[in-house]
């Protein structure tokens, strides 16, 4: 029993000092299923060997520390020394959450040795209610994740942001360390009293602040992420809208000029200059393209987004392609521009380097009742699959948001998202309801 309970305490240090690693120091480690499966297995049988086999109660009070430190390595791939160095303030913060209720009950016992040795009494409440908020902050988050997962994902801490919390979690821990060996000193109980009050009061205003810092660093992200999508949206549509003023001008224009065009081509014809009348019609067509967009599917946003990136694509020598009538008017126009510029962006990108190979984009959209489904394939060099994601050679700190980000938007509205590579093709399927 008692190696059980060691495995659950083991369990709840490592779970909190992960979530502070994740939500507040951003460090996110493992990103796949197969390497949280592996990950948290191999905590849970060290663990088990190091209380059942050994009957070490030191491994097992240190071994939730040292997977932390490795959480901590797997997520910093370019600092990774630096990156174990976290443990320092995560420590601090995990120490203080946990030591808090324990200052609480010490006012009313008076000695601190009492109350860390009295487990039966103390220990198993405070297992009951850590479980309860761990419910509690994971309902919380799902919640949380709806609106800032895209931005949180992207967001890193600024230099003063990495400080603050740094020097938060260092003053924590020392703070825990003094609070921890108080019957040690020589201190009236009044005063131990007064000074414990004291660093609850302190411990109480550093941890809101670490909650706040988090809370408004995900919220500036949101909006910087919300405000760029918004701009790239109203500077799509205006493109798109310039581009139909323009259109309509030089329609105009040709109708204007058409009798004496037709006047010119009769006077050709009737001379027997066939030629010249051929050379004449051409001349006119490819006026009239020209004074055409490329693309009119019934969607504003689709149509702006298409036409924003034909010059891009043409000038690559990548030949874009439409069938089928798009329905997002259920969506928020941010939202179907997260999916399909980055989408045309990933293609076009895609390509960029296929030299002597035929150059293709082919966007398909087919809708049966309330259903949506939208497909868009390009020829791509060889990517390979990582988790859910697929990785090539591209910077994502200069182009978009990724694959993950647009599957996000889809599942926004309870939609699924497959991306699939074959055969030297990469296509990606988005399906939902229109309702």
């Amino acid at each position: 029993m008692n190696t059980v309970y060691q495995l659950i305490g083991g369990l709840e240090i490592l779970i909190l000092m992960t979530a502070i690693a994740r939500y507040v120091f951003l460090i996110n480690a493992p990103q796949t299923r197969s390497g949280l499966l592996l990950f948290w297995g191999s905590f849970l049988l060290a663990e088990t060997i190091a209380g059942a086999v050994f009957h070490s109660e030191p491994a097992t009070a240190l071994l939730p520390f040292l997977f932390a430190i490795l959480f901590l390595w797997q997520g910093r791939p370019s600092r990774r020394i630096l990156g174990m160095f976290f443990i320092i303030p995560i420590s601090g913060m995990m120490l203080s959450l946990l030591f808090l209720p324990i200052m609480i009950v010490y006012l009313f016992t008076g000695s601190m040795n009492q109350v860390l040795d009295n487990k039966d009494i103390f220990w198993i409440p405070m297992d009951i209610l850590f479980w309860f908020f761990c419910i509690l902050f994971a309902v919380k988050v799902r919640r949380w994740k709806s609106r800032y997962s895209d931005s949180f994902n992207q967001r890193k801490l600024t230099q003063w942001e990495t400080l603050l919390l740094w020097g938060i979690g260092f003053l924590l821990l020392v703070l825990f360390f003094l609070l921890s060996l108080i019957d040690e000193f020589s201190f009236t109980l009044s005063i131990a009293r007064g000074f414990v009050i004291g660093a609850i009061v302190i411990l109480g205003i550093l941890l809101y602040t670490v909650v706040a810092v988090t809370i408004q660093g995900n919220r500036n992200a949101y909006f910087e992420r919300e405000a760029a999508l918004n701009e790239y949206y109203l500077n799509a549509q205006l493109k798109h809208f310039k581009a139909y003023q323009e259109t309509q001008k030089q329609t105009r224009r040709i109708r204007h000029d058409m009798k004496n065009h037709m006047a010119c081509l009769y006077a050709l014809l009737e001379k027997g200059h066939y030629e010249e009348a051929q050379l004449y019609i051409k001349e006119m067509n490819e006026l009239v393209n020209q004074s055409e967009e490329h693309f009119h599917t019934g969607d504003p946003m689709i149509d702006a987004i298409l036409n924003e990136k034909t010059p891009d694509a043409l000038s690559n020598g990548i030949r874009l392609s439409v069938e089928g009538i798009p329905q997002f008017s259920h969506m928020e126009p941010v939202d179907v521009c997260t999916i399909f510029a980055n989408a045309m962006d990933n293609a076009i990108e895609a390509q960029k380097d296929l030299n002597d190979r035929n150059k293709w984009i082919h966007v398909s959209f087919v809708r049966q009742h309330a259903m949506q489904y939208i497909r868009i394939e390009n020829p791509s060099n060889e990517v390979r699959k990582s988790g859910t994601s697929f990785l090539t050679e591209k910077d994502p700190k200069e182009h978009g948001f990724g694959l993950e980000n647009i599957r996000r938007a889809v599942e926004k509205y309870d939609g699924q998202m497959n991306a699939s590579y074959q055969n030297g093709i990469f296509v990606l399927e988005v399906l939902f309801t229109t309702k």
